[in-house]
């Protein structure tokens, strides 16, 4: 498994969980029937990009970790609402996580021989990626400052779909491949961004912004055991859109 001080625990989703959900989905319903009655003018597209991931909070000072590289896709609608600023409502398939680079974690055994207890210590080395995937729904206002650019800003709210590590994990020197699951319980993130956009031709967008989340992942310890250890997702994100219609 990877570090011994991350847990992997299952759990079901509750029903507070499936009633958050179902709020978050009927506000999200209504907002877009508002946008669609009151935009003087809708588009739709495409949209998929990288993302350069990390948990940032106080786990810091016990495990090292670096951003992670990877990617997003999704479907946008944008609806102008004046000549300046849009509503841009968008579904996004976003791949999140870290970099675990690396700590050996020391740990006493005790063993008996020949009816003696032999005190001793397991060592144990955890590298790889830790992947959480989302799917997330940030609602974008777009301002334009010019005639190709654009700032943004919005909140987002996102749902865990999977979690795992993918990596080695080394035990007295020992290295095997580990693919495991992750289960997180708290699987609603939600949060807020800012960026800028650049249309550099009629039908197509380059989006550059930063996510910070504000919901704790390890609110129960699925991750790191014991203490008031935070870990928030913190997302510099490139996308590249296309208006289909």
């Amino acid at each position: 498994m990877p570090l011994a001080v991350f847990r992997i625990r299952m759990r079901h989703q509750n029903k507070s969980n499936f009633n958050r959900h179902l709020h978050v989905l009927t506000v999200g319903t209504f907002i877009f029937l508002v946008l669609n009655v009151f935009s003087q003018d809708q588009k739709y597209g495409v949209l998929a990009g990288g993302n350069f991931s990390n948990l940032l909070g106080d786990y810091e000072e016990i495990i090292p970790s670096e951003r992670r590289l990877s990617i997003h896709l999704g479907v946008f609608g944008d609806f102008a609402i004046s000549p300046k600023v849009s509503v841009v409502p968008q579904l996004i398939y976003s791949s999140q996580g870290l970099r675990d680079t690396g700590i050996a974690t020391v740990f006493p055994t005790f063993e008996f021989e020949n009816g003696n207890l032999v005190e001793g210590t397991t060592t144990i080395t955890s590298e790889g990626s830790y992947i959480l995937d989302y799917l997330t729904a940030p609602i974008q206002l777009k301002y334009a400052v010019g005639k190709d650019f654009n700032l943004v800003i919005g909140p987002q709210v996102a749902f865990l779909v999977d979690g795992r590590f993918r990596g080695t994990t080394t035990i007295d020197g020992v290295t095997e491949k580990d693919n495991s699951n992750v289960d997180v319980s708290e699987k609603f993130d939600y949060g807020g961004f800012v960026g800028v956009a650049y249309k550099p031709l009629s039908k197509m967008f380059v989006e550059l912004k930063y996510y910070q989340g504000f919901a704790d992942t390890n609110k129960n310890e699925d991750f790191i055991i014991g203490g008031d250890v935070t870990m928030r997702n913190s997302i510099f994100q490139m996308s590249l859109g296309y208006y289909i219609f």
